[in-house]
């Protein structure tokens, strides 16, 4: 079994405990725009206001899998330090399908990955912080 095998089937390991614990399943529709509103929900929750990003949208993967999307978060936001060349991409995700589950995904491992640190919300003397800016909520 390849570790990518081995990745799908324990994230299908982890759904199936996920609904058998909860009396009310977290299932989604098995669209890209549900999986896309998952991510952007999930990720958004790491800010200081909680809130996904409005100039933040999902560029899908061509791959046909039945247990993920694979999605690139990229963000159309204004530049206003006058940057003609740069990088719109916020992150590399997997979206487990008909789920609220969101891992990190790495593009040149072709890999699952916990969600990296830096999309999680912090706890700082009581208060949130948004660990890749540094900022409190």
């Amino acid at each position: 079994m390849t570790r990518s095998e081995l990745a799908l089937a324990l994230l299908a390991a982890l759904l199936v405990s996920r609904s058998a614990r909860t009396a009310e399943s977290a299932i989604v529709d098995d669209t890209r725009e549900a999986a896309c509103t998952v991510l952007k929900d999930r990720i958004g929750k790491g800010l200081p206001n909680k809130k996904p990003d409005p100039h933040w949208f999902c560029d899908f993967t061509n791959t046909n899998n039945e247990f993920i999307y694979i999605v690139a978060l990229r963000s159309n936001a204004p530049r206003d330090d006058g940057a003609t060349v740069y990088s719109n991409l916020v992150g590399w995700f997997a979206v487990a399908r008909r789920s609220d589950l969101v891992l990190g995904f790495d593009v040149g491992e072709q890999r699952l990955e916990p969600l990296p640190q830096e999309y999680l919300p912090k706890i700082m003397h009581g208060r949130i912080s948004c660990a890749s800016s540094g900022r409190r909520s």
